[in-house]
């Protein structure tokens, strides 16, 4: 899932934040089903360091399933109508 921002600099679209949110992964052989625990780990290195590597590290950064949590949205939930505001990366807010 992406929940990216953008931004229009003279009449240019550029992507302002790049916010890619994957939430599971798998093997072809086996699928996301039975994916162990951490299959694909969070970087844990910025770039330059690493070269694929982000511009920074999320200190609570999400997991992959089997230990993802529920991911958040920028816009309001469709049934209540409440805003989403996690309190820790894919926490919900309690009530």
């Amino acid at each position: 899932m992406y929940e990216n921002t953008y931004t229009n600099t003279d009449g240019v679209w550029k992507i302002r934040k790049l916010f890619y949110r994957a939430f599971w992964h798998g093997t072809l052989e086996q699928g996301w089903a039975h994916t162990p625990p951490d299959y694909v780990p969070n970087a844990s290195q910025v770039y330059p360091d690493d070269p694929y590597g982000p511009d920074e590290l999320l200190e609570n950064a999400p997991r992959l399933w089997p230990e993802t949590t529920t991911l958040p949205f920028h816009y309001k939930h469709p049934v209540t109508g409440k805003e989403f505001v996690p309190d820790t990366w894919g926490a919900f807010p309690e009530g």
